[in-house]
């Protein structure tokens, strides 16, 4: 499946997902009165899709995008890929500022923070710095893709992952408590800036950004 036409025609916002087996899920918040065309990114075939609205049957779905499975999968973005992990980081449980790698990323000022070895990380890794964040932005010095990333939910509860960057479709994922998991974009343009959203805030923490 390619994509599907949402319509909103509640009185409030409403929470579509788009899942299929083996793909990465699709999140789309639509404000009231909104239709939005939303595109999975899923380079690979499932046989069932499940479509999820949080105001029901106040939102509708019409034109259905799909493939007949034989189409080659869209290319990997020309260019090497790099990881960028923190295990070179010394002194870790601190806030990480500025730029990190140097000339690659700026992760901003107050906003994350370098821990040290964390539930399933053995090695150093990033979370939020502080408790009351859900939400995180990180630029590229010059554009590039996010290919993936490994996620750890530390808490004692599910934790929604989502990560989205303009132009991309947002990839969703749940993260059952005290699990880890590599969430693959399947975005295939750079773009600027990245924001990665959980729903228990500093309890998941991230490690290893594949770019490209």
């Amino acid at each position: 499946m390619v994509g599907v036409d949402a319509y909103n025609g509640g009185n409030a916002a409403s929470t579509v997902t788009v899942s299929c087996p083996g793909q990465q899920t699709v999140q789309r918040s639509l404000a009231v009165r909104q239709l939005m065309t939303i595109q999975t990114g899923w380079s690979g075939t499932c046989t069932s899709v499940t479509l999820g609205s949080s105001n029901g049957w106040n939102t509708n779905f019409d034109n259905l995008s799909i493939d007949n499975g034989q189409a080659a999968p869209p290319p990997p973005p020309p260019g090497k890929t790099q990881t960028v992990d923190f295990n070179n980081q010394n002194n870790p449980n601190r806030p990480l500022n500025g730029q990190y790698p140097s000339g690659v990323i700026d992760w901003g000022t107050g906003g994350w923070y370098l821990s040290g070895p964390y539930g399933g990380f053995a090695s150093n890794s990033v979370g939020f710095n502080g408790a009351s964040f859900r939400s995180q932005g990180f630029g590229f010095i010059s554009p590039k893709t996010l290919v993936k990333v490994d996620a750890f939910n530390g808490g004692d509860g599910a934790s929604t992952v989502t990560l989205s960057c303009q132009g991309r479709p947002t990839v969703s994922v749940n993260l059952a408590a005290h699990s880890g998991q590599t969430i693959t974009t399947g975005w295939t343009a750079a773009c600027q800036t990245v924001t990665v959203t959980s729903s228990n805030g500093w309890d998941t923490n991230f490690d290893n950004f594949v770019i490209q």
